[in-house]
């Protein structure tokens, strides 16, 4: 789904946004960098409706988000601090979205069970994530975003803490998930290694200013020019 921000503003205690404009279309992933602070974990629950906008629109596919509540929005969120629900299992975990779905009996567990060996998690099924490592956490929120099968996916720094061999078994999931699914992608991150692998777009945002960046170029002293579309 194509998702536009039209001057989107927002503001928190130590920073304000104003005028953020991008477009990001259907199956792409974008990536927003820039330093801790500025003000893009909250751009991100903005667009998945956790936080209210001052100014501007959201558009999900042509569909203003203004009125549209979070659960009816289609979108998978893995926040930068996993957030998972403590009194529930793995298995519980990944069924949570699917449930809000529709999916019940042995298609739920199906559904599970073939995210859970995606992100090689399937040993933790019925652990509860009080026992889960940082690591394993992170595995088990972004298997609880696919499992919906989201048609915009925010990432909110989801590789983060992950050895190289985990974070490219996950980066390789999350590629699969869009080629298989055309959904969008909307990464926040500070490592450019995974801005220039995975996005197809990416801006900074820095004062509340956002500057779109060549992606190709990241891992050089690259062209940065101030521009959201």
């Amino acid at each position: 789904m194509e998702l536009v921000l039209k001057q989107v503003g927002l503001s928190s205690q130590g920073f304000r946004i104003e005028g953020i404009s991008l477009t990001l279309s259907r199956g792409s992933c974008g990536v927003l960098m820039g330093a801790t602070g500025e003000g893009k974990s909250s751009l991100i629950e903005a667009i998945c409706g956790l936080r209210k906008i001052d100014s501007g629109k959201i558009f999900l596919n042509g569909r203003n988000l203004a009125r549209v509540v979070p659960g009816e929005r289609g979108i998978g969120l893995v926040p930068q601090d996993a957030v998972l629900f403590p009194h529930l299992t793995v298995r519980e975990q990944l069924g949570f979205s699917s449930r809000l779905r529709g999916l019940r009996g042995a298609e739920l567990e199906s559904r599970c069970r073939e995210v859970a060996e995606a992100l090689q998690i399937d040993h933790l099924l019925g652990r509860r994530s009080i026992r889960l490592s940082g690591g394993e956490a992170k595995r088990v929120a972004l298997g609880r975003a696919l499992a919906g099968e989201p048609v915009l996916l925010c990432l909110d720094e989801p590789f983060a803490g992950l050895d190289a061999a985990t974070r490219g078994v996950v980066e390789e999931v999350v590629a699969a998930h869009r080629t298989r699914t055309e959904s969008t992608v909307l990464l926040v991150t500070h490592d450019r290694g995974e801005a220039r692998r995975l996005g197809d777009k990416a801006w900074s945002l820095s004062e509340g200013r956002l500057s779109r960046i060549n992606p190709g170029m990241l891992g050089e002293e690259g062209d940065t020019k101030d521009t959201a579309e």
